[in-house]
């Protein structure tokens, strides 16, 4: 990307026929980080235009660093204990909207345990699109969170 005004002509050019990639991560205050994507592979999303400035994505692999695994010393795999449990994930689908002007819309809709809707007024800083609301989880033990979106290159779909 570049600037936020390259970021906003993006979006104002979104093309169909292919994907971004987009990263989504979250940090809360009581040291809660999330984050999107496949394990094992890529921790990003193959999003595609879902309408006129807006790119759509779902994952079943939202992590959160509140759900550590730790495999068991005697078991048939022994390994360092991971810092987010690939095997409690959330399955989340991303919604990011231009509002113009570096101005966006994030909604992450978890239809999981969470089963809740977050909706999340951003603005561009950088090459990244940011925000700062409600935490995400069932039972919130922080009030806000900041969280950061990243949109990468157009990929065409193979033909």
């Amino acid at each position: 990307m570049g600037t936020c005004a390259d970021l906003d002509r993006l979006f104002t050019s979104l093309q169909g026929d292919g994907t971004y990639r987009l990263t989504v991560v979250s940090n809360q205050p009581d040291g809660i980080v999330g984050f999107c994507g496949r394990f094992p592979g890529n921790f990003t999303l193959n999003a595609r235009l879902s309408g006129p400035g807006e790119l759509t994505a779902s994952s079943d692999h939202h992590l959160f660093s509140d759900r550590t695994f730790a495999t068991p010393s005697d078991g048939p795999f022994t390994g360092p204990a991971q810092g987010f449990s690939i095997y409690s994930r959330e399955p989340v689908t991303v919604s990011v909207r231009s509002a113009g002007a570096g101005q966006y819309l994030v909604i992450l809709n978890f239809t999981g345990a969470i089963n809740r809707r977050f909706e999340i007024p951003c603005q561009c800083v950088g090459e990244a699109i940011v925000g700062y609301s409600n935490a995400i989880g069932a039972n919130e033990y922080a009030d806000h969170a900041t969280y950061v979106v990243t949109v990468g290159p157009f990929t065409s779909d193979p033909r």
